[in-house]
């Protein structure tokens, strides 16, 4: 007699078939999200050699090359005050200085940078390009990362920097 054809004797089958089928959704599951690191892992490798840190960030380096967008990557070095004195590094600064920051994920202590930031420079024109700006600030939020920037007086957009933003004149001149 198997494992099963006890169980039915015993009248235990039903939970020996949930365990059965939990095993085989936890191993793909498991499975699943292995897949999905290894893809993150593989676009974050081939950003880094192109000379990014995310994928996002060399997909917007790429549109702003094959747009013929003039621009500068990590090179500007911003200092600003917390407990101590810091240094944020914008991923892109275009030609008519707007700061182009990406974000994939938009955590509690970035936000409370940015804010810091805008206060101290408030000329500074910061916008943001998300992955997905619809996502929730954190676990259970009602708000999102475009509804924090809304709220903050920052421009956003998702995945790409729209046209408006590159051809918008510079307002520093």
């Amino acid at each position: 007699m198997n494992k099963l054809e006890e169980l039915k004797a015993a009248g235990e089958a039903a939970a020996y078939e949930a365990d059965v089928a939990r095993d085989a959704r936890d191993a793909a599951w498991g499975a699943l999200t292995a897949y999905q690191d290894e893809i993150r892992s593989a676009t974050r490798k081939k950003a880094i050699q192109a000379g990014y840190r995310s994928g996002l960030e060399e997909d917007t380096g790429f549109d702003l090359t094959y747009r013929e967008v003039s621009f500068e990557y990590e090179k500007m070095k911003i200092k600003w005050l917390d407990a101590k004195e810091r240094t944020y590094t914008p991923d892109f600064v275009l030609s008519n200085g707007i700061i182009i920051e990406t974000k994939g994920r938009f955590v509690s202590a970035d936000r409370r940078k940015h804010k810091e930031i805008k206060k101290q420079y408030p000329e500074m024109d910061i916008r943001f390009v998300f992955s997905n700006s619809r996502a929730k600030l954190y676990k259970g939020a009602k708000s999102t990362y475009g509804d924090w920037c809304d709220k903050n007086g920052f421009m956003y957009s998702d995945k790409v920097i729209p046209d408006e933003w590159v051809t918008e004149e510079n307002k520093n001149e």
